[in-house]
Order: structure tokens, then C-alpha cells, then sequence
């Protein structure tokens, strides 16, 4: 078994550093800074074996999966460094695996410069309010958070992203959804790892929410929100639109058909915070918490249906 000097040694391998540098995704990355947050972290899981007198976790782990994670965050242009709380390196025997953070995401989304801004949070059962409604305006959200130490267990997750051209993107996952998210995740081999750690509990339903509402926002010709999306499917990958999300147990309509189905209304000269109005209240119509939650096997019928809708709207608004 590994030793805790067997780790430090590997970082200083003149290969594998040049191993790093090459697979840096951000230029701005400096290996002697990484390697020190690196070096901190592998001091912390060894001074903590000793506190409560438990095996190192580390210690259950090959070297090389400790350069195989720092490669991997190099290439995500994620930094280690406990303080942005971007990205960790968690050791799960038999591999030390690397994870992003629902902060690394957003930092990467960031750089595209067509997302201004990105909040995700987790509402708990004790909060004195919490209100997701729609109107002629579009979608609007109100949380309050509680003061109390205890604020109960956590009810939805929910992102809040605006965008550069004034636009904005809200999604929230309620109890169900997350619950459905991490059984998927945990039905993959050797998947859900991350889950099932009690300190990345709330980050990951954090995450489960960005992912899903980062799918919305708009790209950027430089590529780095589909380079924060590649990264995300990587390392934590979840299907949103299979089954196994999805409590009724229905195959979901894909990404691509609910760009359809809202493409259908902007098309016919709706506005694009219009049209997110209404593929929410078509799909709440029918029992669904979001388009997203809409079956595909009534796929065709949803968008008839709002397209006849769209129509009439249309047509009185001329007349």
C-alpha cells in the first residue's frame, strides 16, 4: 500500500509535470500552485486518519490515480484549491477520482461571457418561503432562507442564470427529481460515488441543477460552455432524459425536442421568456413539474397543442 511520501514523490515527476502543462485547459494554471493545494490535501486525509484513529483512504489507492485526477482537473481548467471549493480529489478505493464542483462549472460557464451570472441553492423544509410562478412576464422565483441552526431536510434545488442579452434561465428540481438524479447516478457501475460521501450531498443536488439548467443557456463562440458540459458528462455523467430520472418510469423527451417544442412557439413570433412560460404551464396541465418531466410519447400532442394555442394568440393580438 501507498504511503503518504509514495504520494509526494509522484508530484514531482518531471514527466508527468510535463504531462500537466500540456493538458491544461487554462494556460493560467501553474503546476507549483496546484501541486501546493495538492500536497494539503493529502496532508489533511493523513493528519485525519490519525485524529480518528481510521485508515487513510489514500492509502487504499495506486499513485497513479493521484496524477490520473490532477490530469483531469488540468484539462477541466479547474484548480484545486480548497478556498474556491472548484473541484476535489476524493479517494474512493480502488482510485482517487476527480470531481468537479457546481462552482467549477459556473467558473467555466463564466468564461463565455454570454452568462452574466449563476446562483444555485437548496431549499430546506423550515424556510419561511419558497414560490416558483409564471406569468405574462415569464418565470420568477422568491426564496427566504431561515435563520434557524436547523433549517429541516432539503425540499428542491433550484439555479437562477441571466444572461448578456437580458435574458434568464430558472430551474428547480424538487425532492423526487433529486432522489431520481442520484439513484441514476447510483445504478452506474462503479457510478454515484460521490453521492453516496455525506459532505457532497448538498453540492451534488447543487450541481444536479446547474447541469440541467446550463442545457438552456445560451453558447458561446469560443466554446466554453460546451467545454463545461463535455467536463460535467465526464466525471458525473447523468442521463436527464432517460427513465431511471424520472419517478413515472416514462422515457423523457430529449433536450433536443424541448428546443421543438419552444422553437415551435418563438418561430410563430412568440417571445423566447413567452414561450418558457408556456411549455411550463403545458406541461403542469398535464401533471408534470416542467417540460422536462413532459413523456415522449406525448410529445406530438404537446406541441399541436401549443401550437394551435399559439395561433389564436396570434391572431387576436392582430385583430
Amino acid at each position: 500500500m501507498p504511503e503518504t511520501k509514495d504520494f509526494l514523490d509522484a508530484l514531482t515527476d518531471r514527466r508527468f509535470v510535463a504531462q500537466w502543462n500540456s493538458a491544461r485547459y487554462f494556460k493560467g494554471l501553474k503546476f507549483q500552485v496546484e501541486r501546493r493545494y495538492v500536497e494539503a490535501i493529502i496532508g489533511r486525509f493523513e493528519r485525519d486518519a490519525k485524529r480518528y484513529n481510521k485508515p487513510n483512504p489514500m492509502a487504499a489507492c495506486p499513485v497513479e490515480s493521484l496524477q490520473v485526477a490532477m490530469l483531469d482537473a488540468a484539462a477541466a481548467g479547474l484548480s484545486l484549491s480548497p478556498s474556491l471549493a472548484h473541484a476535489y480529489l476524493i479517494p474512493y478505493a480502488p482510485v482517487i477520482q476527480f470531481s468537479p464542483g457546481y462552482r467549477g462549472l459556473i467558473h467555466l460557464a463564466l468564461h463565455g461571457k454570454t452568462v452574466t451570472s449563476v446562483q444555485a441553492n437548496l431549499v430546506h423544509a423550515q424556510d419561511p418561503a419558497f414560490q416558483v410562478w409564471t406569468d405574462e412576464t415569464g418565470r420568477h422565483i422568491r426564496h427566504e432562507e431561515s435563520r434557524a441552526a436547523n433549517r429541516g431536510a432539503v425540499t428542491h434545488s433550484y439555479c437562477l442564470a441571466r444572461f448578456a442579452n437580458g435574458g434568464y434561465h430558472i430551474e428547480v428540481l424538487d425532492r423526487a427529481q433529486l432522489d431520481a438524479i442520484r439513484a441514476a447516478a447510483e445504478k452506474r457501475p462503479g457510478g454515484g460515488m460521490v453521492w453516496k460521501h455525506p459532505s457532497f450531498v448538498s453540492e451534488m443536488e447543487k450541481k444536479a441543477a446547474v447541469r440541467r439548467s446550463a442545457k438552456w443557456w445560451p453558447v458561446d463562440p469560443d466554446g466554453h460552455l460546451a467545454h463545461m458540459l463535455e467536463v460535467a458528462d465526464k466525471h458525473d455523467p447523468i442521463d436527464f432524459d432517460r427513465a431511471d430520472t424520472d419517478p413515472g418510469g416514462d422515457l423523457l423527451i430529449s433536450e433536443e425536442q424541448q428546443l421543438q417544442l419552444h422553437a415551435a412557439l418563438t418561430d410563430m413570433g412568440l417571445e423566447a421568456q413567452l414561450a418558457d412560460a408556456w411549455l411550463l404551464k403545458a406541461a403542469q396541465a398535464r401533471g408534470y413539474s416542467g417540460i422536462q418531466q413532459l413523456p415522449v410519447t406525448r410529445f406530438d400532442e404537446v406541441k399541436g397543442a401549443l401550437q394551435d394555442r399559439a395561433k389564436l394568440y396570434l391572431e387576436r393580438g392582430q385583430s
